[in-house]
């Protein structure tokens, strides 16, 4: 396939892909390309709005991204929802809470690993007995 060849075929892969609701199959088979080359002509789609950590732009990698409202930033790795889509400043998105331990299960935890660090300590001693 020549350059403008290709050119042309990003364009309207990427036309398909961001403006209509078809399968990606769909396209794919429109455009007569395999769906990895499909993907591989596809660009990113612009957020609108700045990266609040660095200013770069941000998009949306993929139609999931978009509808999700989940951009990034492709200098920094930053990630947020974008509340306004239309030039309104992102949202930081919370990370997840870290997972939470009963207290019987940091006893139980505590507990076999005081009783490994004892059976290792006789296994020590009784090797040292041996000799």
């Amino acid at each position: 396939m020549d350059a403008s060849a290709r050119s042309g075929t990003a364009r309207r892969a990427n036309e398909l892909y961001w403006e209509s609701d078809e399968s990606v199959n769909r396209i794919a088979d429109a455009l007569d390309l395999s769906k990895s080359a499909l993907y591989g002509l596809v660009d990113p789609y612009p957020a609108g709005v700045d990266c609040p950590r660095c200013a770069a732009p941000t998009h949306f990698a993929n139609r999931t991204a978009r509808q999700r409202a989940l951009a990034s930033c492709p200098t920094c790795d930053w990630q947020g929802t974008v509340s306004a889509p239309d030039g309104g400043r992102p949202e930081e998105r919370a990370a997840p809470p870290a997972p939470r331990t009963s207290a019987a299960l940091n006893r139980v935890l505590i507990g076999s690993a005081l009783l490994g660090a004892a059976a290792g300590i006789a296994l020590v001693a009784g090797m040292r007995r041996g000799r």
